[in-house]
């Protein structure tokens, strides 16, 4: 079982076009992320993920994110994403690495075998990945915001 995390932009959605039967639900704008060059090979490129829950309970754990995403889970899995939330994944990334001061992004089966590859290391990309996107998101978009389903 898993997370999904989108971020980008985001827009009121109307499921079935019928404005009294359906519920109105926020959603992220698809974006093309070859249109996007923060990615460097550090992190995935798309502005959604799937996350397994206990790797990302960890990586919520060892970057101090836990009140952060317990308070974006609070009010219905949506947050705008704000300057303050840069601010906050710029100090998850450092206080990350400060546990972890060997840690290299990378991913099992990309880098190298499964076997003996170090955890932190695919953390250490999902944390970028998270960080990108928060910051270029409050950068970039009319309605920054954070979507987890």
């Amino acid at each position: 079982m898993g997370v999904c995390i989108s971020i980008g932009n985001c827009y009121v959605e109307k499921p079935d076009g019928n404005l009294f039967k359906s519920k109105y639900t926020l959603a992220i704008e698809n974006f093309d992320s070859e249109k996007i060059n923060f990615i460097d090979g550090e992190c995935d490129s798309s502005y959604k993920s799937n996350i397994n829950l206990s790797c990302w309970g960890k990586l919520l754990r060892d970057s101090d994110l836990v009140d952060w995403w317990e308070n974006i889970i609070e009010n219905e899995a949506d947050h705008q994403l704000t300057h303050e939330d840069v601010g906050l994944m710029n100090l998850a990334i450092k206080n990350f690495k400060a546990r972890y001061p060997n840690a290299k992004p990378g991913y099992p089966g990309v880098d190298g075998d499964y076997e003996d590859y170090p955890l932190e290391n695919s953390l250490l990309s999902r944390l970028i990945w998270l960080q990108k996107w928060v910051t270029w998101t409050v950068k970039n978009c009319k309605s920054p915001a954070i979507h987890i389903a």
